[in-house]
């Protein structure tokens, strides 16, 4: 049976710097609060709910590494049919022990406990012990985290595109202990109402300005912009167009002029980033993902005739007899650097926002014409000559998949949104709506009676 130890406290020192314990599973035991007397001691134990983020691990040696390149790039693109791996094991069809769903289930309730026993903890601390940071902002950043790690589970384990199914997630509140596992799920509108109360108390109270490896409320407004575009409900899309837009207007961002120099020259260092991952100094773990993962011909296919597939994408030399492609992407001079959130995905959402709501398609357009011009794309005929929003929405799709491929499940979850039937077309490999969602990790139903399986496992 599989246990989830928290007796271990994560110290982050600067950026992403820890030390760890053995993570397994989705149930704890013997959980110990570390000392947190004031605002030094909250911050270090923060940094270590940001070094789970991170999925930072380490080694026997001591060797610190950030893997968010598995969970984060690699398995949603595998998900989307656009990679795979050297060994021929994807992820569709997904099959109930699945590693790779069980290292996203895993890593999120890691930081979900870890949350709430920092909430836990801060709240019972006087507003006296915190100086140059008060007790609401790093509240703040901690609810963010735990909304976007529910965010995660409900996106990837529940059928976050029916509001009303039974569907949702596991939330859990407390810390765990031994008389908690066993926890049913909530439905999907519950899921959603609990992620945006946490989002609700987080943008207003998160820090305004934060080095761009940590959140701030423009982090949390994103993270909320991606939250409702995935429900779809209500007035959510007008929210979306809403959110995106102060981002794009009044955020301190600004997109690069020329894609490539983002992730070959620039790195965090760029404008355009709003949360970035650092690596470890170093490390080459992101690296040595993409040696063993290959471009499906699928994605070739899509990349015929962009400028992009000079750089993102390579035909590989030793294995060319199987149309495999390198990932080049991320071969720049910051291959280690993820992006968690960036402003082309504003512009990107906006548009399809827009799209989805019926409004005007001249303004979709000409942010979709935005994001392909700083891609090097000058001939836009595709986009002036869509006629409806169904066209335009497929186009959106296009470009966010060429754009935003293998950067935290943009591509997959841009797919998921268009509907099963254009899934199929989209993604022949997909066959079934089993497919479209992760199934519960068989130890979570060893572990835990409550939990009921997701349909079609």
């Amino acid at each position: 049976m599989m246990k989830h130890f928290f007796n271990c406290v994560f110290l982050f020192v600067l950026v992403f710097q820890s030390s760890s314990c053995v993570k397994t599973g989705n149930v704890s035991s013997n959980n110990i609060t570390p000392a947190i007397t004031n605002q030094e001691t909250a911050q270090h134990l923060l940094n270590g709910i940001y070094g789970t983020f991170a999925v930072a691990t380490s080694s026997v040696t001591g060797d610190s590494e950030t893997n968010w390149g598995l969970n984060h790039e690699i398995i949603p693109a595998m998900m989307a049919g656009l990679i795979d791996s050297s060994s021929g094991i994807g992820v569709n069809p997904p099959i109930v022990d699945n590693l790779y769903a069980y290292t996203i289930w895993s890593n999120n309730y890691d930081i979900v406990n870890a949350v709430n026993g920092f909430i836990n903890t801060v709240n019972n601390l006087p507003d006296s012990k915190f100086t140059t940071k008060s007790k609401k902002e790093m509240l703040g950043e901690a609810r963010f985290l735990r909304a976007y790690a529910n965010y995660q589970l409900l996106s990837y384990f529940g059928e976050f595109y029916d509001i009303n199914s039974s569907y949702g997630v596991m939330l859990r509140t407390e810390l765990i202990n031994t008389g908690n596992i066993s926890l049913k799920r909530s439905s999907v509108a519950d899921t959603y109402a609990y992620i945006l109360a946490d989002i609700d108390f987080a943008v207003t109270n998160a820090p305004v300005n934060n080095p761009n490896y940590y959140v701030n409320q423009w982090v949390v407004k994103a993270l909320e912009a991606r939250v409702l575009i995935n429900r779809g409900v209500g007035n959510d899309y007008e929210q979306v167009i809403s959110l995106t837009s102060d981002i794009i207007n009044n955020g301190p961002y600004s997109l690069e002029t020329n894609l490539k120099d983002l992730f070959y020259t620039q790195g965090l260092n760029s404008k355009e980033v709003i949360l970035g991952i650092v690596p470890q100094p170093g490390q080459n773990t992101k690296a040595s993902f993409y040696e063993v993962s290959f471009a499906t011909t699928m994605l070739a296919d899509l990349m015929k005739n962009d400028p992009r597939s000079s750089w993102e994408i390579k035909l590989d030399s030793v294995y060319y007899y199987n149309n495999w492609f390198d990932i080049r992407k991320y071969a720049g001079n910051y291959p280690e650097v993820s992006y968690a959130f960036r402003l082309t995905e504003m512009y990107l959402l906006q548009a399809e926002a827009i799209t989805r709501s019926n409004g005007d398609l001249s303004e979709a357009k000409a942010l979709l014409k935005t994001i392909m011009g700083h891609a090097g794309i000058t001939d836009f005929s595709p986009v002036d000559n869509s006629a409806t929003a169904g066209q335009l929405e497929i186009l959106i799709e296009q470009e966010t998949t060429k754009n935003l491929f293998c950067e935290d499940g943009a591509e997959w979850f841009s797919l998921m949104r268009m509907g099963f039937d254009q899934v199929k077309i989209s993604n022949p490999t997909i066959k079934n709506q089993t497919q479209c969602i992760l199934p519960i990790p068989a130890d979570e139903l060893e572990d835990n009676k409550n939990m009921v399986q997701n349909p079609g496992y």
